[in-house]
């Protein structure tokens, strides 16, 4: 069985969902969102640019022509996805990735819809640790390789990094990649994983 790394596949056009108002990076309040189903802020579509390396968000969406992907490009890095793409996943659970959904409000002008992010409850042990890299300083994971029986029982699986709860990277396996594609959803790619 393959895996792979789900990634934003970015089109010229497309808007970002950006955070409104002061929102602080998501592991210094994610263990106060645990019982929480849904998000304390929302989304709202801008254009960003790149301004001495930073993103910047602007209100001038005018020349923007894509909006409600199934997969979200967003300011927080994390995997916002559309009900048809979590049903997609929720059909293919195995029960092994205790695996709870989270609902964040994305706005565009008078339009609100409703996007999920999986929240996972427990911490998957995944990795080979003989052949993944780490950074040795940090012990943060620089090139993961997983272990083919370690996941094999997965569908959806994160990196075990101190952002497991809400990770910005999930892995896939082959079937729901094939479910996605077969379905024609928007805003996501696919990246081999290293599994052995």
């Amino acid at each position: 069985m393959e895996y792979f790394i789900l990634a934003e596949k970015v089109k010229k056009g497309t808007a970002m969902a950006c955070s409104v108002g002061e929102v602080p990076p998501l592991h210094l309040f994610v263990k106060e969102l645990k019982d929480k189903l849904e998000f304390p802020f929302e989304l709202v579509f801008q254009k960003s640019t790149i301004v001495k390396g930073r993103w910047q968000p602007n209100d001038d969406i005018s020349d923007l022509t894509i909006f409600w992907t199934d997969f979200i490009l967003n300011d927080r890095a994390l995997p916002f996805m559309s009900e048809k793409m979590k049903e997609i996943i929720d059909h293919n659970l195995t029960g092994n990735e205790g695996v709870a959904w989270m609902q964040i409000g994305v706005n565009l002008l008078n339009e609100r819809r409703i996007y999920y992010l999986p929240r996972f409850e427990k911490k998957l042990d995944v990795l080979d640790l003989q052949k993944t890299i780490f950074v040795e300083s940090s012990g943060l994971v620089l090139k993961p390789t997983f272990s083919k029986n370690k996941v094999a029982n997965l569908s959806i699986f994160h990196l075990p990094d101190f952002k497991w709860e809400m990770p910005s990277g999930l892995y896939v396996n082959e079937i729901v990649k094939k479910e996605m594609q077969k379905a024609k959803l928007t805003g996501v790619g696919f990246e081999s994983a290293r599994v052995e």
